[in-house]
C-alpha cells in the first residue's frame, strides 16, 4: 500500500458523486493504466539495452570500450 496520489483521489470523488461521475472515474483510471503500461514498455526496451551493454562489456573483455 502507497501514498495515495491525486490520481486517486480524483476516482475516489467522482466514484462518490455516482452518475456521470462514474463513467469520469473509468475514463481517469483507464487513462492512468495506459500511461503506466506505456513506462513500463519503456524501462523494459531500457532494460533490454542495458542487458546488451552489459554482456558486450563481459564477453569481450580488453577488445570494445564499455559503456
Amino acid at each position: 500500500v502507497g501514498a495515495e496520489v491525486p490520481f486517486e483521489r480524483e476516482i475516489e470523488f467522482a466514484l462518490r458523486q455516482g452518475g456521470q461521475c462514474v463513467a469520469q472515474a473509468r475514463q481517469i483510471g483507464s487513462d492512468k493504466l495506459a500511461d503506466v503500461r506505456q513506462r513500463v514498455a519503456d524501462l523494459r526496451c531500457i532494460e533490454a539495452t542495458l542487458v546488451q551493454l552489459v554482456d558486450r562489456c563481459a564477453a569481450a573483455r580488453g577488445k570494445v570500450s564499455c559503456p
